[in-house]
């Protein structure tokens, strides 16, 4: 298996869900992953040296959905829904997916980001290349996220479980 491929399938599927958290429309997700994989090749074909492809990739993912939000008068990253929820759509989930939404849209951007990219498993050195937060300042700042999240989620606890 050549290099291409092997990136392709360690990064396709995060790179989509990536995508569809930010953007939520399943079928778009799917055409911002293709076009980053695109932008990969040709880059490559190039002869372009991509030291961490992983981080290249999500950079670009990121860039085409923050494009996408623009093109769609989107401020911020007020759709992050699907991951936070079972697939299932009963009450209990679209009530769950409503106030995880909510907590969510009370932070600000980059702090959004930062949640959905820890959500993601990425390092603090690859959240750190891809918010513009100091490699220094990324713990201390996921830490109160967390905590700012955790307290505006633990008032609707009941509404929750």
């Amino acid at each position: 298996m050549n290099n291409f491929e092997q990136i392709y399938k360690e990064n396709y599927a995060r790179l989509y869900s990536l995508s569809v958290k930010l953007i939520n429309d399943k079928v778009l997700s799917k055409d911002v992953v293709q076009e980053t994989f695109i932008s990969y090749f040709s880059s490559l074909k190039k002869n372009k040296t991509i030291s961490y492809p992983k981080t290249w990739l999500y950079r670009v993912t990121l860039n085409k959905c923050f494009d996408i939000l623009k093109q769609q008068k989107m401020i911020g990253l007020s759709n992050i829904s699907d991951s936070y929820a079972d697939t299932n759509n009963n009450e209990t989930n679209q009530l769950r997916k409503i106030i995880i939404n909510d907590a969510l849209s009370k932070l600000k951007s980059k702090n959004k980001l930062l949640v959905l990219l820890y959500s993601e498993g990425l390092s603090y050195k690859e959240m750190s290349e891809l918010t513009d937060i100091k490699l220094s300042s990324i713990g201390k700042t996921l830490s109160r996220t967390l905590s700012t999240l955790k307290n505006e989620l633990k008032d609707k606890e009941d509404e929750l479980f």
